[in-house]
């Protein structure tokens, strides 16, 4: 089955070009909103070849690809371009999203396409890191220095990539909202705070560093968005092109260094603190609660909104929500390694044996999640069992993830400590592996989604 012929099958059972009010993609997963849920062929959709289940969630219908998730979502793109569409819904019939369905969907279309980009660099730093740690590579040959650079800009210049994608999302101009981030990085306004009794307009300015910040920019963007809308409603057409940039610049930027900035760096360590306090509270329930539960939040396709404060707790020395957490990936791991010892069905094993690889070593594990996991209930259980298992360990020894990596074998040297991470990891996949063989895994039930 082509592309394009797995786009044209989507989007005729999600109920044509019409009902589609936006798309975006993560690694694995096409996210759909739609103006009418109701005009969805669901058991049509899970027939089409390319597609390995469905979830509705976030105010989203997800419909779930594997890795060939960007080949189906240009082809889907490609005919949305080229085909003029008239929205022919009843505004009866499309259902108000909620607040709490409305920021999702803001946090998850802002920072799914930057996910690729930070792993990408955070996958860079893991592997510096080890070369460091077995000295195979001094921190001053130039070689480390460039590709430190390269692999630190990602992180380095996030507001810049959130303000351009966060302003896309929201509908507003999304090079405006990226100069809004640059604004706080560049060398003269950086140089500037450095100093002692710094004043914007008789106004006494906060020193905050805004590399790799998140929420600073998320609130002035935001801002900037409505602000934008007002400026378009009274300024002539004619003078539009300049005096928008201009004014909103003006007035967002200066905002932002005296109010949002302090007011955003203080949400997001304020996060951060909570989160260490929970885990100092009790590392070894809060590992256990992360690891053992944290699939179903990848089920229902939540787990993107975690992003936010995991990047906010890199920015402050690093994030224990990822380690406890993604020991998740790692139980999924081993439910694949022990269908593939247990089972006689060929097809389970061909199953079970390529989404192992997948997942090891880029943490991608929906292909063992819908194909095995949700088809197979009773593993859940040994889901929750082995991965309480290694996010407790994780927990308990305090764990953090110090740069951004999917939970894989591959992304191991971005957790410190990294023996025990991955003893951790390793206890959990032999855990879920021995379960499966042990107990088996049940007559197959029907799919959740």
């Amino acid at each position: 089955m082509t592309y394009e012929t797995t786009a044209k099958e989507l989007i005729t059972n999600v109920g044509g070009l019409s009902n589609i009010s936006n798309l975006t993609h993560c690694a694995t997963r096409l996210r759909f909103q739609l103006y009418d849920d109701s005009l969805v062929s669901d058991n049509k959709v899970k027939e089409i070849g390319l597609v390995i289940g469905t979830v509705v969630a976030g105010g989203q219908y997800q419909v779930i690809i594997g890795n060939k998730v960007g080949e189906v979502y240009a082809a889907i793109q490609t005919l949305r371009k080229n085909e003029s569409v008239t929205t022919d819904v009843k505004p009866e019939t499309i259902k108000k999203k909620t607040i709490t369905q409305e920021t999702f969907d803001i946090i998850s279309g802002s920072f799914l396409p930057l996910l690729g980009i930070l792993a990408g660099s955070g996958m860079l730093k893991a592997i510096l890191t080890l070369l460091l740690e077995f000295n195979l590579i001094s921190d001053t040959n130039n070689t480390y220095i460039v590709l430190s650079s390269i692999a630190n800009a990602g992180f380095y210049f996030l507001p810049v990539l959130l303000g351009f994608t966060l302003a896309r999302r929201l509908g507003a101009n999304e090079y405006i909202g990226a100069v809004i981030g640059a604004a706080l990085l560049e060398p003269g306004f950086v140089g500037l705070i450095e100093k002692t009794d710094v004043d914007f307009l008789g106004i006494q300015l906060i020193p905050i560093n805004y590399a790799s910040t998140v929420f600073p920019v998320f609130i002035a963007v935001t801002f900037f968005w409505q602000l934008e809308q007002l400026l378009k409603k009274y300024i002539p057409q004619m003078l539009q092109m300049f005096m928008v940039p201009m004014l909103s610049l003006v007035i967002v930027v200066p905002l932002t260094m005296l109010l949002f900035g302090p007011f955003g760096t203080f949400v997001g360590e304020g996060i951060a603190k909570l989160v260490v306090m929970m885990s100092g509270v009790s590392g070894l329930l809060t590992g256990a609660l992360l690891g053992g539960f944290y699939t179903f939040l990848i089920v229902m396709g939540l787990h993107w909104g975690l992003v936010p404060i995991v990047l906010a707790n890199l920015a402050n020395g690093g994030d224990p929500l990822y380690a406890m957490g993604g020991m998740c990936a790692f139980a999924q791991m081993g439910i694949a390694l022990g269908f593939l010892i247990r089972s006689k069905d060929k097809k389970l094993k061909t199953l079970a044996g390529s989404s192992i690889v997948p997942a090891a070593l880029s943490g991608i594990t929906e292909p063992i999640i819908y194909g095995l996991i949700v088809p197979y209930r009773k593993t859940f259980i040994y889901i929750i069992i082995a991965g309480a298992v290694g996010g407790g360990i994780n927990g308990f020894f305090q764990v953090k993830m110090v740069s951004y990596a999917f939970a894989s074998f591959l992304g191991i040297p971005a957790y410190s400590p990294m023996i025990i991470y991955l003893i951790s990891a390793l206890i959990t996949v032999s855990i879920a592996t021995a379960l499966v063989v042990m107990f088996g895994y049940e007559t197959k039930e029907k799919h959740l989604a």
